[in-house]
């Protein structure tokens, strides 16, 4: 980026968290620098989920034997335009904010709206982030049935993560914070049926060596 030009961009709506990851590199890095900034906008996926799953709030629920409060993403690679744009605020007034708009965060947004129908991880990328990682990335994630979305006239291919990392290349999966793997083992016992959380466990123990707990984990997940 160059100097004083933003990187990234975070704003909140309602209950929902939208953050824009910015990448202006000349076009002979371009498919470079794309697969860095999507492993690295998956790595912030992953980090999400298990900060919220150990946030206080889902604390306190695993500690009294309650289901965890979950969350869905979406995520989506295209251009933007950045500008000064109009928008109608909550006092009915308008303003210009500088911000990012276009077609790539709208299909962000219907993506991230169907994301907690999710089997796995509840995590669902677009095509266009799917093709970007390559073959070795690839077998890490589930084709989800083609979807139709408002205001977007044909069906959109959409996938999602079936687990973090145990490819052939494990940059996008951040090891597991040793911190949150006791209150990981109590949210397994209450949560049987999440996936993501159960091979998160496991793959942790695996990485660590601790083979029999990696094993009662696969089958559990199995």
């Amino acid at each position: 980026r160059k100097q004083n030009e933003r990187c990234f961009e975070v704003s909140i709506r309602g209950d929902e968290l939208c953050v824009i990851l910015y990448s202006d590199v000349p076009h002979a890095q371009e498919e470079e620098h794309r697969r860095l900034d999507v492993k690295t906008a998956l790595a912030l996926a992953i980090d999400m989920k298990r900060r919220w799953l150990c946030s206080d709030q889902n604390a306190t629920r695993i500690r009294d034997g309650k289901s965890i409060v979950d969350i869905g993403i979406g995520m989506n690679c295209g251009y933007v335009v950045v500008g000064n744009h109009w928008r109608a605020t909550t006092d009915h007034a308008i303003r210009q904010q500088h911000t990012a708009e276009g077609y790539a965060i709208n299909l962000a947004k219907r993506i991230e709206g169907h994301s907690r129908s999710g089997t796995y991880s509840k995590i669902f990328v677009s095509r266009s982030v799917f093709t970007i990682l390559g073959i070795d990335f690839q077998v890490a994630f589930s084709p989800v049935s083609i979807q139709t979305f408002k205001g977007i006239s044909q069906p959109v291919p959409i996938y999602e993560i079936k687990s973090f990392g145990h490819v052939e290349d494990t940059a996008f999966a951040p090891s597991l914070n040793p911190g949150q793997v006791a209150l990981y083992e109590k949210a397994v016992n209450y949560n049987p049926h999440e996936l993501w959380l159960i091979l998160d466990l496991a793959h942790h123990h695996f990485d660590a060596e601790n083979y029999p707990k990696a094993e009662r984990g696969y089958r559990l997940a199995l």
